[in-house]
């Protein structure tokens, strides 16, 4: 597992970029998204907004699994689970083919032949158990993604892992969000459905880096 942590860490830092604008335009952004929702939007709309935001969660700071129990809340579970499951598989495929194009090239800037035949040697013997077991934690869940992409995993190896854990996340926090927001819990619920996935994270990283 320790093969993985200096990619790991840069892949990381590439993820972080994106967070920078919005700490200089977070307040006109913030404006504009409760223009947007003013009047509060159809369940249509909802469900297309939840599929895009998690579509793009390869590349942005989304909190993914509040996304998922909000649309739970807001769509129902089978609407809800649908909607998140659409949204995060078709950003893990769109990563995974970027990064299967571009990532060798961009990779061996950054790390050495030797490094990459050792990730190599990971996904041939952990990949898809990794893709599933980490599918639930945040930049952990997106790492993977671009890392097994860059070493060309295979995508017979990539998609079943993947959807199958996708789906798992969408139908449980989605089952939250509806259950939370019949119960009137639905703001504890997000803070929840975004502070275990970050705690797990944190846990798993240093396990990984003993």
């Amino acid at each position: 597992m320790r093969e993985l942590i200096r990619p790991l860490k840069i892949v990381a830092l590439t993820l972080a970029i994106p967070i920078v604008p919005f700490l200089f335009f977070g307040n006109a952004l913030e404006a504009r998204v409760q223009s947007l929702l003013d009047p509060p939007p159809g369940p249509a709309t909802i469900a297309g907004l939840v599929v895009g935001v998690l579509a793009t969660d390869i590349f942005l700071p989304v909190p993914s699994s509040a996304v998922c129990t909000v649309a739970g809340a807001s769509l129902g579970v089978v609407v809800g689970a649908a909607a998140s499951f659409c949204g995060m598989t078709l950003g893990s495929v769109f990563g995974y083919w970027l990064a299967l194009r571009y990532g060798r090239a961009i990779a061996s800037r950054f790390a050495g032949e030797s490094d990459l035949e050792k990730i190599e040697s990971v996904a041939a013997r952990f990949g898809p158990g990794l893709l599933l077991l980490l599918r639930p934690l945040p930049v952990l869940a997106e790492a993977s993604v671009l890392i097994f992409g860059t070493v060309r995993l295979g995508w017979r190896r990539f998609l079943p892992p993947v959807v199958a854990g996708n789906l798992a996340i969408a139908i449980i926090y989605a089952l939250l969000g509806w259950y939370a927001s019949e119960k009137s819990y639905l703001p504890p619920a997000i803070v929840v459905s975004m502070a275990v996935p970050v705690l797990l994270t944190e846990a798993v990283r240093r396990r990984m880096a003993r």
